[in-house]
């Protein structure tokens, strides 16, 4: 299993945070908080899709528990709509049994996980044609760095293959990018949605590999009307997340932001531990 190691977490530094925030605000963060997320913490995440290349606003950006869990108040409409769902295979099984506990049609298409001559590693992009061809499918479920199994990522030009076919069937992408700050700096690779010119890829994230997973934050980007109709789910499901792990992670983002020192530390032990 791909997760920090615990040599790793700063400890004291954390500790420091809670105590702040509960100094700073306790009575607030105790309280019930706003279902799309604690201000702060949203602060800091535009500011860091800012510095991805991803163009986003506070009506674009919505704070859950985690990230499997964002895709559970879009069951309503997966059981009302019948349409197939497509996704890499082999990919994380907990995605595929938020599906199937909703009973929609899911469609697998293969992962390339050995490099041959013309064929880029990933998802095998002439399965995903033909599959877009062939059925009415309603989302596409992708993973473009570190796929969970495989460890495959997917290249530029795939990505942007991934893209066209997208736009050319309007069907929605939705990017786990969770594994992606794993790349050193120089080597990553734009996200679906920084190279999206569509608005089709709704992308989600969070602090799970590359900082505390038991603190169970994370986040979704998307257009603003399918944000608040997520919020509105969500209020029937999930009031808020967890405000006292968001303002704590706030305040560890704030003097260095999130992709700063020391979640590098956790991210090199996280990629080391991926490897293993």
């Amino acid at each position: 299993m791909a997760r920090p190691a615990q040599e790793f977490f700063p400890i004291e530094e954390l500790q420091t945070c809670v105590n702040a925030v509960l100094r700073r605000e306790g009575a607030d963060v105790l309280n019930l908080g706003p279902s799309d997320g604690y201000p702060p913490l949203k602060e800091a995440l535009l500011e860091m899709l800012h510095h991805d290349g991803i163009a986003a606003k506070d009506e674009n950006l919505l704070i859950n528990r985690w990230v499997p869990a964002i895709l559970r108040p879009d069951q309503q409409s997966v059981r009302a709509s019948g349409r197939f769902r497509d996704y890499g295979n082999p990919t994380y099984p907990g995605a595929v049994a938020i599906f199937h506990g909703a009973r929609a049609r899911c469609l697998a298409v293969p992962m390339r996980t050995h490099a041959e001559p013309g064929t880029p590693l990933g998802l095998d992009l002439e399965a995903l044609e033909a599959t877009l061809a062939a059925n009415r499918v309603k989302l596409i479920l992708l993973t473009p760095d570190f796929q969970n199994p495989t460890g495959t990522s997917m290249p530029l030009a795939s990505r942007r293959k991934v893209l066209e076919l997208a736009g050319r069937h309007q069907v929605p992408v939705v990017e786990d990018h969770i594994y992606a700050r794993l790349h050193a700096r120089e080597e990553r690779i734009p996200s679906l949605k920084q190279l999206d010119r569509s608005n089709l890829v709704i992308h989600i994230d969070s602090f799970a590999k590359v900082a505390f997973p038991g603190l169970r934050v994370g986040w979704i980007v998307a257009p603003a009307a399918a944000i608040e109709r997520l919020r509105v789910v969500k209020q029937t499901t999930d009031l808020h997340t967890d405000q006292l792990a968001q303002a704590t992670l706030a305040e560890f983002s704030a003097p260095r932001t999130f992709r700063q020192a020391p979640s590098r530390r956790c991210a090199r032990s996280t990629r080391h531990a991926w490897r293993r």
